[in-house]
């Protein structure tokens, strides 16, 4: 698990992820997702891997981090333990959780703002 920047070989088995690649990561960060992590204001994870990120990764982001872990049915990581590690905003995918982000109204937004910010740069 790590960045994914223009040139990785390993991890990218599909046209779909060098696109990706290419499209992406202005600031060319290369490493693991703990080093990438580091001084960022806002982790969204759509992984679909539980326990991905710990508190040390989000304690090590910006002052008061913004935390959407929302693969479902287990967060990257519990909204607790976000909040414990100093982040400001927390939402999951799952309706058992307070600050649930549905997919299916929330989603598409987010989506279409990354596009419009993508356009933009």
């Amino acid at each position: 698990m790590g960045a994914i920047y223009e040139n990785r070989i390993k991890g990218i088995n599909s046209r779909y992820k060098k696109e990706i690649a290419d499209k992406t990561n202005p600031l060319k960060l290369i490493g693991s997702l703990a080093d990438v992590l580091k001084g960022d204001d806002v982790f969204i994870g759509v992984s679909g891997r539980a326990q991905l990120i710990d508190k040390d990764m989000v304690q090590s982001m910006n002052s008061r981090p913004i935390v959407f872990a929302l693969s479902n049915p287990d967060p990257e990581i519990l909204p607790s333990d976000a909040l414990e590690a100093g982040a400001s905003v927390v939402a999951t995918a799952r309706s058992d959780f307070a600050n649930q982000v549905n997919n299916a109204v929330v989603s598409p937004a987010i989506l279409r703002s990354l596009l419009i910010l993508e356009s933009r740069l």
